[in-house]
């Protein structure tokens, strides 16, 4: 046969098939199919299934029926219908046409619209395989074959969409996949079916290549092997939050890029290895819905890092739910540098058995991150480890060690009219260990420490109940000026002396705080005063702060004494109480050598008194300022006053202080006022081996101390003699008395000068 007679057989016999095929096109009923179509979608999906218009159709020597509006419609109203496709074409073979039967050789889906609901409890892969098994057994039962005996050449889908809806949260969990274009090939259970994907996730595309089955004859999923390489990648700027509803902050990243390969089966175990990057991205926590006082420092808007991380996981599960994911390694990466480590295993098996480790490899800038805290953090975040373990919900046991050296905390946050009452700078040492232990409906504080590396004695420890309600143990020692480098009102306090502190604390109905416990310290300073065996009980409950004990011996004596301080919008208001008895002065007060006064009362001495008066916030005493003192001193002695001169009736303008000279007096009693910054002491007796001193003094800011005395002396009966001092310099002179002020009556000005 010469070559041109071969072209013109072959054109014959093209040109007969499809005039074969017209024909054939022409003549049968396509909508004698509609019932087994119809019938057999059913048994496929277990739902109702509408459909529109059908017809048949020829091209490149095949022959399709065309289905147009096909619906697979939900079994609940108000769910959206499982399946819509614009369009289905069916490759069918032409020869069981002529015997009204159908033989698929390929399915084509065109703009197919797939929607998952799912609701709490609802598991999407029970539900799938338990609908194949009994799809299975419809079609074995009506067609004599079941989806293990269907062998198709290949299934295509275009421009599909499927969406994953959680009507429980159905802003931050819907999950969209669109603009599908995906084709199996050779889609039998004898031989594994090459699969190749494209889509966008999310608006982010992604392909998907690799092979799945071959399907197993128990059409068991967990049992079916698949191979797949997934890859992700942004197109320029990205928004992570529209990708991610539900992420609690802003996120933008100039590139995202996400590749993993999983392999195996879920019963037999999946191994993933995955690979994710992002550049520059920026974490920006939501705009407050009220706007809020401005902070006294501005806070700069986050910086833009490179995140990446891998992990090489094992994956398996079973039907009875059970599942266990083991990470061999996780790694999260900044700006190329691993900054955390994670390993450990998730079992479950009707609960979750947990036993994971995270431990950070270098602190990360506070900067980069969201400004979740507001100004409450910044620097570095912690360094060590943090372990989760037991069974989900309960009992579940949290362990952390975290190194706060280079986190500044502010807490709270400070405000234009409000400081922070605990403020920690970066490169002052903290730490802190916890134990936390889930049981139940009850939340425990197993133990949580807070110290101070390098000084040991420095801690404080809690422990209780924390959910649903709130009890604390606390206990602890601490030094105060090392205190005062997380509380700055302690620094404009002149305390030092280690600490020890027990309290109970529990939150109330109203959310605010019940604290009681006690305070002791083996020996403190106060300014100049030094305190031994000093303890102090203490209540606080809604703004109420109360000492009803305050003991302690002060210069071998002993004091004793109560406090309250109200604090409210109108400031801290205190009262106070105190009494003492036995104690030395020269043993109370530290004089600093290099800045001591002429005159230095010494002896033992007893006061009782009451003083009330205002707190500022950095707990230094502000106006008004009311107390009010009974003194005794017996015997004792005023250093720098000469008593010889005092015995003679001094002369105007002459000092009665010198140094060196002592003046001795065996009993001493005064009445001691204060009013603001000055003090006036009323009702002075002074008796000194025959020689009385009575009257009145005091001392005023910026103009010193003043005394108006009577002196009288048992050897010369009715020759006393007033006696008015001023101090000038260091020295108090003799002066003048002072004339006493014009009376003013009532509704009248008094006389100007002049």
């Amino acid at each position: 046969m010469t070559p041109r007679l071969r072209v013109l057989l072959a054109l014959a016999l093209g040109l007969a098939v499809v005039v074969g095929l017209l024909l054939l096109a022409h003549w049968i009923n396509v909508e004698q199919y509609r019932a087994i179509i119809l019938s057999t979608m059913r048994r496929l999906t277990g739902h109702q299934v509408t459909m529109g218009t059908m017809s048949i159709s020829t091209g490149s020597g095949l022959v399709s029926l065309q289905l147009d509006e096909v619906v697979v419609l939900a079994s609940d109203p108000a769910d959206p219908p499982i399946l819509q496709v614009e369009r289905i074409l069916l490759g069918v073979s032409p020869a069981p046409l002529l015997r009204s039967s159908l033989k698929v050789t390929s399915i084509t889906l065109i703009g197919p619209q797939l929607n998952l609901t799912t609701r709490a409890g609802s598991r999407l892969l029970e539900r799938a395989h338990a609908q194949a098994v009994r799809s299975d057994q419809e079609l074995s039962q009506s067609l004599g074959l079941g989806l293990t005996d269907l062998a198709i050449g290949q299934v295509t889908v275009r421009d599909g969409i499927l969406t994953i809806l959680d009507w429980d949260q159905a802003v931050s969990r819907t999950l969209l996949l669109d603009r599908i274009d995906a084709s199996i090939h050779g889609l039998s259970p004898a031989r594994p079916s090459p699969i190749t994907v494209s889509a966008r996730f999310q608006s982010m595309p992604l392909t998907i290549h690799g092979q799945i089955g071959p399907l197993p004859e128990s059409l068991d999923f967990y049992e079916m092997p698949f191979l797949l390489n997934l890859d992700a990648k942004s197109q320029g700027l990205t928004s992570l939050t529209n990708t991610f509803p539900g992420l609690p902050f802003e996120a933008r990243a100039s590139r995202a890029y996400f590749t993993t390969l999983v392999h195996g089966s879920l019963a037999a175990g999946v191994q993933a290895n995955s690979w994710m990057e992002l550049d520059k991205l920026t974490l920006k926590s939501p705009e407050p819905q009220k706007a809020e006082a401005t902070t006294p420092t501005e806070t700069s808007p986050p910086q833009p890092l490179d995140l990446a991380w891998r992990q090489k996981s094992t994956f398996h599960l079973d039907h009875t739910h059970g599942g266990e994911l083991a990470l061999q390694e996780f790694f999260l990466y900044l700006e190329g540098i691993p900054v955390m480590q994670l390993t450990g295993q998730l079992r479950h098996n009707q609960e979750w058995q947990i036993a994971l480790t995270a431990k950070t490899l270098g602190g990360v800038g506070l900067g980069s991150l969201p400004d979740i805290f507001r100004g409450t953090l910044s620097g570095k975040t912690g360094v060590g480890s943090l372990s989760l373990s037991g069974t989900w919900p309960s009992p579940l046991t949290l362990e952390a060690d975290l190194d706060f050296a280079n986190t500044r905390i502010l807490w709270p946050p400070p405000r234009v009219d409000h400081q922070s009452w605990f403020s920690k700078q970066a490169g002052i040492p903290l730490r802190v260990r916890a134990s936390l232990r889930q049981e139940s409906e009850n939340t425990v504080l197993d133990k949580l420490e807070i110290l101070r590396p390098g000084a040991d004695s420095q801690l404080v420890q809690l422990s209780g109940e924390l959910w649903p309600q709130t009890e604390l143990a606390i206990q602890g020692r601490w030094d105060p000026i090392l205190l005062a480098d997380y509380f700055p009102v302690l620094q404009r306090l002149p305390v030092r002396g280690p600490v020890e502190f027990t309290a109970t604390g529990a939150r109330t109905a109203d959310d605010s705080w019940d604290l009681g416990g006690t305070v002791n310290a083996s020996w403190g300073q106060f300014g100049p005063i030094t305190v031994r065996e000093l303890t102090t009980e203490f209540h606080y409950s809604a703004g109420l702060l109360e000492l009803p004990i305050i003991r302690g011996r002060l210069g071998n004596g002993l004091a004793e004494g109560t406090a309250l301080l109200a604090s409210s919008d109108r400031g801290h208001r205190y009262e106070a109480f105190l009494a003492a008895d036995g104690i030395s002065l020269e043993r109370l007060v530290t004089n600093d050598p290099g800045n001591r006064h002429l005159l230095e009362v010494q002896g033992v001495f007893s006061l009782s008194g009451e003083a009330r008066g205002v707190l500022a916030d950095d707990l230094t005493p502000a106006s008004p300022l009311s107390a009010w003192f009974h003194l005794e001193v017996a015997p004792g002695r005023i250093l720098g006053l000469d008593k010889d001169r005092l015995a003679t009736k001094p002369d105007r303008n002459q000092a009665i202080t010198q140094e060196g000279k002592e003046f001795f007096y065996s009993e001493a009693r005064a009445d001691l006022r204060v009013e603001d910054r000055a003090w006036r002491l009323q009702n002075i007796t002074i008796d000194a081996s025959g020689l009385r001193l009575q009257g009145e003094g005091g001392m005023q800011p910026g103009k010193g101390r003043w005394f108006d005395l009577e002196v009288e002396r048992d050897w010369l009966p009715g020759e006393g003699y007033p006696l008015h001092l001023r101090e000038i310099g260091e020295e108090l002179v003799i002066v003048e008395p002072e004339s006493p002020p014009t009376p003013v009556n009532p509704g009248q000005e008094p006389p100007q000068p002049g």
